[in-house]
């Protein structure tokens, strides 16, 4: 799924340590500009790089996995960013960036 939004905000990042080494994730909640705005909120995983060149304003194009996993009898979705060949191209003239 494809989607264009404005960076919201960026949570602080999680870190930890699992039986494959480091890991670190991170939220980065976008608005979405419609005559009703939504805010989405998508998880970056391993993509430290990538969630450095976003700045709160930013308008973005993003490209996301959607998922969803039951806990406790409860279904929870998750967007995560594809991690397939992932790229992030910013365009200086014009303060976009589009991570695909």
């Amino acid at each position: 799924m494809e989607f264009e939004g404005v960076v919201y905000k960026i949570l602080p990042p999680t870190k930890g340590t699992s039986a494959r080494g480091d890991w670190q994730r991170q939220e980065v909640i976008f608005e979405l500009p419609q005559e009703f705005s939504r805010k989405v909120c998508v998880i970056f995983f391993n993509k430290e790089s990538d969630v450095a060149r976003l700045r709160e304003g930013m308008t973005c194009t993003v490209s996301v996995n959607i998922e969803s996993r039951e806990y406790n009898g409860k279904w929870y979705y998750v967007k995560n960013v594809n991690s397939d060949n992932h790229l992030a191209t910013y365009n200086g003239d014009s303060n976009e960036m589009r991570l695909d």
